[in-house]
């Protein structure tokens, strides 16, 4: 008898920028189908994006060109506004060279349109490693607070203070 593993479902909020609904829409039911719980908006506007790009959103998924603006100014708006937001973009062909400019100027994956089936997978990652960096960013805060502590506890004492090293030697 075999145990077939639980999908876990995974709830994000998400931002789409595209022009069609339909297209929205697309990329909803294939998020939808990997098991992700999507809270979304769509925009179609640099001046939408730039109002509705922030901290509560979990992924930025955006078609690489809409009738206003395309991806790389859309990932330079995420960036200007210092919004940490996994950005994805959906791209109509899959030409290297603009995905090696997009992945340089910061999205964190392209999607080919004709494989649409992994916008889900590739958003999983993103959210992940967004939740690695901020976990990573907390972790070095907190270092760099309790450094400071011992560094003004070592100034301040009335008394003083030495440390030895365990071959008996002293640090300081």
């Amino acid at each position: 008898m075999s145990v077939e593993p639980v999908a876990e479902t995974v709830a994000i909020n998400a931002l789409f920028v595209t022009d069609s609904d339909e297209e929205a829409q697309t990329w909803l039911e294939e998020l939808r189908s990997v098991d992700i719980e999507v809270s979304w908006r769509r925009v179609a506007t640099e001046v939408e994006l730039s109002f509705a790009a922030g901290p509560v959103l979990d992924v930025i998924v955006c078609a690489q060109h809409l009738a206003a603006f395309d991806a790389m100014r859309a990932i330079d708006i995420v960036r200007d506004g210092r919004h940490d937001v996994p950005l994805i973009v959906v791209a109509k062909s899959a030409d290297e060279t603009d995905l090696r400019q997009l992945l340089r100027l910061g999205a964190v994956d392209r999607v080919v349109q004709d494989r649409l089936y992994r916008l889900g997978p590739s958003t999983l990652r993103a959210v992940e490693l967004r939740r690695l960096l901020r976990d990573r960013d907390e972790v070095n805060a907190a270092l760099r607070r309790s450094e400071q502590r011992f560094r003004e506890t070592f100034e301040h004492s009335p008394l003083g203070l030495i440390r030895s090293s365990q071959t008996g030697g002293v640090e300081y």
